[in-house]
């Protein structure tokens, strides 16, 4: 009995403390985009694609609302649908090439902006995006930070 508590014990430190992305190859990162709405949650439109690429060529992933689409900036149209009114939304996970680069395309309705994007990649928050006005395009590539270099005296 000492021998299996010993052996589960030493098991259990080596599982848990240690992250581990089973889905993704070891080439790839698990991306993960969480996106704040604001109080107008219909009025947003994004989509994730490969860096450089229109929106609509080569799109990974669309969110809410596609009503308003690529061509819906500043239309004012006020579409039914989308997402939650001040909501935190994740969308993901994708495995996506290590040190490739990706945008986020971001359209807003009534143009007044109004939804951010935090970016996680194997679970470390990378980049954040505020979206503002009409929308933009956030670039961001596919890597973990850099480990932190610290001493304690």
């Amino acid at each position: 009995m000492k021998k299996l508590i010993r052996l589960f014990t030493i098991v259990s430190v080596f599982s848990f403390g240690h992250q581990t992305f089973a889905q993704c190859d070891i080439s790839e990162g698990e991306v993960t985009i969480v996106v704040h709405t604001d109080a107008f949650g219909n009025e947003g439109y994004w989509q994730l694609l490969p860096s450089g690429n229109d929106c609509g060529d080569g799109t990974i992933f669309e969110g809410e609302n596609e009503l308003v689409g690529c061509d819906g900036a500043g239309n004012r149209d006020n579409p039914p649908g989308g997402y939650p009114n001040n909501a935190d939304i994740t969308e993901g996970p994708w495995c996506l090439p290590l040190g490739n680069s990706y945008d986020i395309i971001y359209t807003d309705d009534w143009g007044d902006g109004g939804f951010s994007f935090d970016v996680l990649v194997n679970g470390y928050q990378i980049a954040t995006f505020e979206g503002l006005g009409l929308g933009g395009r956030y670039t961001f590539v596919v890597e973990e930070p850099p480990l932190y270099d610290l001493s304690v005296y």
